[in-house]
Parts: structure tokens; C-alpha cells; sequence
């Protein structure tokens, strides 16, 4: 009811099954507490439950998927000796297990990344001339080529590149799928048919990979980081899989 605390509610865990609410994740068991705040990207649990058992239980589990967890007191068994006090409006709360975040140190990050990438676009604008006009005498079809990723969070945003593609690439991925050299999440090809001739010398060079300095600049990716997987890769992605997106995809990384 209140947006402008700046908090925003993914789910509630009621007892009561008769009892739900709307447009959130409703939850009657604390036992999957682990996995649906990893699946989902929650920060934080907020235990309004005077039951200390429970609270002990969700305490256990908080600590153990570096979750944080406010509690409305009642004092716990000592649990909340020395813990800051901290209000939801009007609500005092208690910090029985606080995620620590490096916020000093993800600022200079972003603001070296938006440097760099700025300083990188401007001096580099000749060469995203030149590729421009190499790809238009080599295939008919878009300079650019737009991705549909998932970021930090599974925020989803346009990932861009050059197209390094015949411009129909999408669609003939489906009949060259019994030729992938991965797994069954992962898509390759060492030989891919799709790639234009120009489009394997940016591929090499990873010449295709500079528009991404503009994903940089907007907020969607950092310089360093995990690559930003596509969407129906991450459905199939196992619940420790979704630690890649505690933070900022990256042009480059350990690939």
C-alpha cells in the first residue's frame, strides 16, 4: 500500500491456504523458502511471525542462501542481542541477518564501466563506420543485430551486436539444432552455415561484441561479468545456476 518506502513485495508465506494475496507469490511452507528466494531474486524476508521455532528455522535458512531477514520483534532467545533497529513505516524491525552489499564499491565500478564505454564509443566511431559499411557490401539485411537477454535479477533487456548473420539466422536455428556441439542449454556450432564470410573475421576479433558498450552505458551490462544468457536458456537453468545473475552480465569474462 505504500510504493513509496521503496520496498516491493514478491511474496507472502501463508499458513492459511484460504489466504492469498493478489498479483504476488503465495507461499504456505517455509520449506522451499530457500529455493523460491533464489529462483526469484529476493533480497530480503520480513518475519512477522511470533512463533520462535519458526523464526529459527527461517533465520537457518536465510544464512544459508545469504538472504536478509528483518524481524517485527519480540525478542528471540537472545537472537536480536546487539542488532540495529530499523523501521518498515511506523514498524520498528530487527536485522537478524543482514546481506552485506559493497555499495562503495559496485558506484566506482559503474562509474568506470560508464567512463570507458563512453571514451571506447567515441574513439572507436570510426571503426563502427567501417564495420557498418563491411557489412552492408557483404549480405543484404540490418547493421545491428538485437538479443533478447536476461541481466542481474533476470532483468530482461536488448543485448547488441553486429550482425555477424545471414539476416534470417532466428529462424534456420531450428533445423540446425541436431548439429549443436553443447548441451542441451547451450546452442554451438564451429562451423555455423549462418555466419556471413565478413562476420567470421569480426568473430574472431571480437569486433561484433562493440555495440555492447552501449548496453554498458545504459545500465544493462558492465565491462566484466558472466555473458548474458537468452531467455529459454535460463528456464532450463538449475537453482544454483541463477547465482550468474547476482550480478551484471559482461562483454567479456572468463570465456
Amino acid at each position: 500500500r505504500n510504493p513509496e518506502r521503496g520496498l516491493t513485495i514478491k511474496g507472502r508465506v501463508a499458513f492459511d491456504p484460504s489466504v492469498s494475496l493478489p498479483n504476488v507469490i503465495n507461499v504456505s511452507s517455509i520449506d522451499d523458502l530457500a529455493a523460491i528466494c533464489r529462483a526469484h531474486f529476493i533480497d530480503e524476508v520480513v518475519v512477522c511471525s511470533p512463533d520462535r521455532e519458526l523464526v529459527k528455522r527461517i533465520v537457518s535458512h536465510a544464512r544459508s542462501s545469504r538472504i536478509g531477514i528483518r524481524v517485527v520483534p519480540d525478542l528471540y532467545d537472545g537472537m536480536a542481542y546487539g542488532a540495529p533497529v530499523d523501521y518498515l513505516g511506523h514498524i520498528p524491525s530487527l536485522a537478524l541477518h543482514h546481506k552485506q552489499i559493497p555499495a562503495g564499491a559496485l558506484v566506482l565500478k559503474q562509474a568506470i564501466d560508464i567512463l570507458l564505454s563512453a571514451l571506447g564509443l567515441l574513439i572507436l566511431s570510426p571503426v563502427f563506420l567501417l564495420v557498418a559499411a563491411l557489412i552492408k557490401l557483404d549480405s543484404p539485411g540490418p547493421v545491428f543485430y538485437s538479443s533478447r537477454r536476461i541481466g542481474r535479477k533476470g532483468r530482461v533487456f536488448n543485448c547488441y551486436k553486429f550482425r555477424t548473420m545471414v539476416a534470417n539466422a532466428d529462424q534456420l536455428k531450428k533445423k540446425l539444432e541436431h548439429l549443436n556441439e553443447r548441451d542441451s542449454v547451450l546452442f554451438k556450432i564451429s562451423n555455423d552455415p549462418r555466419v556471413t564470410r565478413i562476420g567470421r573475421v569480426f568473430r574472431k576479433y571480437s569486433l561484433d561484441e562493440l555495440p555492447q558498450l552501449w548496453n554498458v552505458i545504459t545500465g544493462d551490462m558492465s565491462i566484466v561479468g558472466p555473458r548474458p544468457p537468452l531467455d529459454n536458456e535460463v528456464q532450463r537453468y538449475e537453482l544454483e545456476y541463477l547465482r550468474r545473475l547476482e550480478v551484471a552480465p559482461g562483454i567479456t569474462g572468463l570465456w
